[in-house]
């Protein structure tokens, strides 16, 4: 089998170990960074969220962890830092939490 593959891939030199001895030299240009997936929701309503559902995972998250950055906050929420931050700051108008 594995002369069959030899004989396929002509163009490779192959040594006593069994493997090719060809160089493999990386690419001269970098792969494209663009990102595939949705784009990043620049509201909630784009996120398909309402604000009170939000707060509420906001005060469930911060219930179970007991404290956390917005960052981590907006991490697990899986939404921009500055939405997640727009609802701190509600909840914290609300003074249902307190940021340090």
């Amino acid at each position: 089998m594995l002369a069959e593959i030899r004989e396929a891939l002509p163009s490779a030199r192959y040594g006593a170990n069994g493997y090719a001895d060809t160089p493999i030299h990386p690419p001269t240009e970098c792969p494209s960074t663009e990102f595939l997936g949705p784009p990043e929701p620049q509201s909630l309503e784009q996120a398909g969220v309402s604000e009170s559902e939000l707060e509420s995972l906001l005060l469930k998250s911060l219930l179970h962890a007991g404290a956390a950055s917005g960052t981590m906050l907006a991490d697990g929420a899986c939404l921009p830092a500055v939405l997640v931050r727009e609802s701190l700051g509600s909840l914290r108008d609300e003074l249902l939490i307190a940021i340090k």
